[in-house]
């Protein structure tokens, strides 16, 4: 099976946004407009942190507008295909369909419901989660479906932008990077990967991209040099891909891993503390037959093939110890590490979310159930929660991880304390 190539979005937001647009305007050109509006509204552009200026006069505005009107078509050819709307093109007006209706009120009224149509709908039209639990199970077995695609930048290997004076520094750049995979491979996931021709036929590449010679002592142009890091990174992406035997090329597979993320079958992270790299593990699982009793899983799709998929939902009355454990344990390390009180709550949510295999959106509820638990005094533990960046932290960083909403409020770092029970 080949991983289908899926409209160009990430939100999953988007498509209730764009029946709310229809509901109001059947004119497409008015519910483009409204649909551009509502996108703003809710910060969904490149970052859930950002959103569309309206005083820009050097021309980005505009450009902004141009993506976001192939956003909203995009959007709506999906809508389409999932049979949510229906167009008349001889009018231009556009309707919800019945099934439109239906999607557009589970967002209003219930989002675990929403997420759970629109899971069905991708998965009975493309079944692309199925084939990536699958393959990851496949592929890891012994790391419960864990897999890495490390990636470098030049200081990650040792070498400074400065020292790109020869074209045998960046041959000794791409050798580096083929090595340091190969040992990320064995350490993370056990995996032995054998090379072949990967440096010779990435060089090839980038020869007839002319940004290399075969010169060793040539001179290199550093105005290559972003273009040599990014091309050297995507090929190792893209042949990632084909040594895990994922049918995909990069672009595809990003997509489909996002927005399983978002409906909670997957966690992906490229901010894991201490590794380099994008981690991908799953938070459901495929069965052959139906888990009986199981109260922390959830069925959310029975297969024409008699397969079931289930989501890890926890109950927090299950779970309320275990993670409060967790959380100590995670925030206690990493204190011991950086000698500060005041932590990133992403770090932490990272961590234990891959060791208690539970989805973010999980993480988020049940640290809102522990905060309002040690707001009471009800819990042996002190937890503080603030808005504020830390200091390492870049601007680059903040904009692209998601925020982490608790109580309704975007929290970014975290301190814990220990005050023991009255009995002690």
């Amino acid at each position: 099976m080949v991983l289908q190539y899926a409209k160009r979005f990430y939100f999953i937001e988007y498509y209730a946004l764009l029946l709310e647009a229809i509901y109001k305007y059947s004119i497409i050109s008015q519910a483009q407009t409204e649909f551009i509006y509502q996108k703003n509204s809710h910060y969904l552009g490149l970052s859930r942190y950002r959103k569309i200026s309206s005083n820009i006069e050097d021309g980005t505005l505009l450009k902004s507008k141009d993506q976001y009107e192939y956003t909203f078509s995009q959007v709506l050819l999906e809508c389409k295909n999932f049979n949510l709307v229906q167009e008349d093109k001889l009018t231009k007006t556009i309707l919800l369909t019945e099934d439109g209706y239906k999607l557009l009120e589970a967002f209003k009224s219930n989002k675990h419901q929403y997420k759970e149509i629109l899971l069905q709908l991708m998965e009975k039209k493309y079944n692309a989660f199925s084939y990536l639990l699958s393959k990851f199970y496949e592929i890891s077995p012994q790391k419960s479906g864990l897999i890495i695609f490390p990636n470098y930048s030049p200081n990650d290997l040792g070498f400074s932008k400065s020292e790109f004076e020869t074209m045998g520094v960046v041959y000794k750049y791409i050798q580096k990077y083929e090595q340091k995979i190969v040992d990320d491979l064995k350490k993370y996931i056990n995996q032995k990967y054998i090379v072949t021709n990967e440096t010779t036929e990435l060089i090839s590449e980038l020869m007839n991209k002319n940004y290399v010679s075969d010169n060793l002592l040539e001179k290199f142009n550093l105005k290559k040099y972003n273009a040599v890091v990014r091309k050297t990174q995507i090929y190792w992406r893209n042949r990632l891909l084909e040594f895990y035997g994922i049918n995909s090329r990069w672009q595809a597979f990003e997509i489909w891993i996002y927005r399983a993320k978002q409906l909670g079958i997957l966690n992906t992270t490229p901010f894991y503390p201490d590794f380099l790299g994008q981690i991908i593990y799953p938070v459901s699982i495929i069965t052959q037959k139906k888990l009986a009793n199981s109260i922390n899983y959830k069925c959310v799709l029975n297969y024409n093939n008699k397969k079931f998929l289930y989501k890890r939902e926890v109950q927090w009355q299950t779970i309320e110890n275990e993670f409060f454990n967790e959380l100590w344990n995670v925030y206690s390390e990493l204190k011991k590490r950086n000698r500060i009180n005041f932590l990133s709550l992403h770090n932490i949510k990272e961590i234990v979310c891959y060791n208690l295999k539970i989805s973010y959106e999980q993480f988020s509820e049940f640290l809102s159930e522990a905060y309002d638990k040690s707001l009471n005094g009800n819990t042996s533990y002190t937890i503080s929660l603030e808005a504020d960046k830390l200091p390492e932290e870049t601007n680059a960083i903040y904009i692209k991880r998601e925020p982490i909403f608790i109580n309704g409020k975007n929290r970014n770092i975290i301190s814990l304390s220990y005050r023991g029970n009255e009995n002690e």
